[in-house]
């Protein structure tokens, strides 16, 4: 029998666990790592996958936001399906529904206004 995955039911930033794109090279500075920084200082586990792999791990419940600071919308399309069919929300860091803002945060739902908050102050 075929069963669904779904996303986790923490809903304190607290108790979370966040998955992030690499902190090191040239892929991430400026504002997007203070960005990420800031979210990190408020989970309990940080981990850093990047790619594709943060978001599923989402998606199946082993964490419950993970933000990815550069990424192209044809990498972003299955994942949002993935999230949202596991019952995530999948947006932009500014909050919009889209793959094409060039940036992406995945999350259970239950977390996702406090991470957007933490990666817009």
């Amino acid at each position: 029998r075929k069963k669904q995955i779904a996303v986790s039911l923490v809903g304190r930033l607290t108790r979370a666990q966040l998955f992030h794109a690499s902190l090191s090279g040239n892929e991430i500075r400026g504002k997007a790592k203070k960005q990420i920084l800031r979210a990190i200082d408020r989970t309990e586990r940080q981990r850093g996958f990047g790619d594709f792999y943060q978001h599923v791990l989402v998606a199946q419940g082993s964490g419950e936001a993970a933000v990815d600071p550069y990424a192209r919308p044809y990498d972003l399309a299955p994942l949002k399906i993935i999230v949202e069919e596991a019952g995530g929300i999948f947006t932009a860091f500014d909050g919009r529904p889209t793959i094409y803002a060039g940036n992406a945060v995945s999350s259970n739902g239950l977390v996702h206004e406090t991470v957007l908050k933490l990666l817009n102050y």
